[in-house]
């Protein structure tokens, strides 16, 4: 894998780390408004971040073949 290559990977792991922490963070905040209609939209963003961190999983597995 070339420097530029390996330099990628590594900025996509640390992002993808860093998206987890930051929907772990939405889910504690969410859970203060339990039961109403801005508990449901953090929600909603957190089930989106938690697609895009599949999605950078994935291509993190492609980019570390």
């Amino acid at each position: 894998m070339d420097e530029n290559r390996e330099e990628l990977v590594a900025l996509v792991k640390y992002l993808t780390g860093h998206n987890i922490s930051h929907t772990a963070e939405l889910k504690d905040l969410a859970s203060s408004f339990l039961g109403t209609e801005t508990y449901d939209k953090i929600m909603l963003a957190v089930a989106e971040y938690e697609k895009g961190n599949e999605y950078l999983s994935a291509a993190l597995a492609e980019l570390e073949e």
